[in-house]
C-alpha cells in the first residue's frame, strides 16, 4: 500500500465496523440537522488524510487561544505549560511519547504492529488466523492505518483511528503508559461502572466534548458521515471563559479610544466574556463540573 489510503480488509474490520454501526445508530436517532460542507483543516496534514481530522470552525465566534497572548500574556504562558492544552492534539514527533517501534499486540483476534514511516505513526492490523494460515506467518492482506490524533499527555497516551465515514474517529485498542513505559490494553486503563456494556470508542459524539474547545460532533444524517469542528484542539482559554470572539473585537476598538473614552466605554460596556473568578460559587462550580463531574458518557 502506498500513501495515505488504507486498504480495506473485511476479516480484520470487525472492531470498526461495530463502532460503524454505532455511528449509524446515532445518525438514525438524527442527534443534530446535517451540517454545512466541512471547513478548515486542522493543522498541516494533506489531503486526503486531513479529510479524517477534525475541520476548524469558521462561524466566527471563538477567536482561538493565540488572540488572548497580546493582553494576557502571564495567563496564556500558564496555560501554555499545562496539560489542558495538550489534552488532545494532532499526532507528530513532537506530541507523541510512545513507542512506535514495531511491538506488535493482540486484540480480539487481530495483531496490532506500532510503527513509523518518518514523521507519520502507522499501525498494521493483521488477522491473527490469517498470519498463522500463512506460510510467512503474516496475513496476506492486512490492513495499514496511519494514526492522527492522540489524548493525554500526563499519565498516559491514547490513540485514534479513522472510522472511514468522514472525520470519524475510533479509539485504537491500546494506550502507552508514560511512566511506566509501555503499551496497555486501552479497556483496563479506564474506570467504569461494572455494569456498563463496553463499545468501541467514538471521539466524535464522546471525547470531542471536554477534549477539545467550542466542540461540534456534527454526524450528517443523510451523508452517512461525521463532519466534525472545533475551535481548538485541546482545552483552551475559551474552554472556560466561553467564544471570545465578540471580546477580542470589543478590546481592539476600545483601544484605539482616547484614554478618557476608552475608560468611559471598559466601564459602560460588557467584558462580553466568562470570567468563572466573578461567578458564584454555584457557577463557577458548573464551569468546571461540566467536564470534571463526569467520567463517561455512557449514553451519547
Amino acid at each position: 500500500m502506498h500513501g495515505d489510503d488504507p486498504k480495506i480488509h473485511p476479516s480484520t474490520l470487525r472492531w470498526i465496523v461495530a463502532l460503524s454501526v454505532v455511528a449509524a445508530v446515532l445518525f438514525a436517532i438524527n442527534l443534530t440537522a446535517p451540517p454545512e460542507p466541512p471547513g478548515q483543516a486542522l493543522g498541516q496534514a494533506q489531503p486526503p488524510f486531513a479529510a479524517t481530522l477534525p475541520f476548524r470552525r469558521d462561524d466566527g465566534e471563538y477567536a482561538g487561544s493565540d488572540s488572548c497572548r497580546d493582553c494576557h500574556a502571564n495567563e496564556h504562558k500558564s496555560w501554555h505549560a499545562s496539560y489542558h492544552r495538550t489534552m488532545t492534539q494532532l499526532i507528530s514527533p513532537e506530541t507523541v511519547r510512545a513507542a512506535f517501534d514495531g511491538q506488535a499486540h493482540e486484540f480480539q483476534g487481530e495483531r496490532f504492529t506500532m510503527h513509523r514511516r518518518g514523521d507519520e505513526y502507522w499501525t498494521s492490523i493483521e488477522s491473527i488466523d490469517a498470519a498463522n494460515a500463512s506460510p510467512d506467518s503474516r496475513d496476506p492482506e492486512a490492513l495499514h492505518l496511519r494514526l492522527g490524533m492522540v489524548t493525554g499527555s500526563h499519565h498516559m497516551q491514547v490513540f485514534w483511528l479513522p472510522g472511514m465515514k468522514g472525520n470519524l474517529q475510533i479509539g485504537f485498542p491500546f494506550a502507552w503508559l508514560i511512566d511506566d513505559q509501555r503499551w496497555a490494553p486501552r479497556s483496563s486503563l479506564f474506570i467504569r461502572n461494572p455494569h456498563t456494556v463496553l463499545s468501541k470508542e467514538n471521539w466524535n459524539m464522546n471525547c470531542i466534548r471536554c477534549h477539545t474547545t467550542g466542540p461540534q460532533p456534527r454526524p450528517n444524517q443523510a451523508a452517512q458521515r461525521f463532519e466534525s469542528r472545533v475551535a481548538d484542539l485541546g482545552i483552551s482559554c475559551e474552554a472556560c471563559h466561553g467564544p471570545a470572539n465578540r471580546h477580542v473585537d470589543r478590546q481592539q476598538r476600545l483601544a484605539r479610544l482616547p484614554e478618557a473614552e476608552r475608560q468611559q466605554a471598559l466601564d459602560a460596556e460588557p467584558l462580553a466574556i466568562v470570567q468563572p473568578a466573578d461567578l458564584d460559587h454555584a457557577r463557577s462550580s458548573q464551569v468546571c463540573g461540566s467536564c470534571h463531574g463526569m467520567k463517561w458518557f455512557d449514553k451519547s
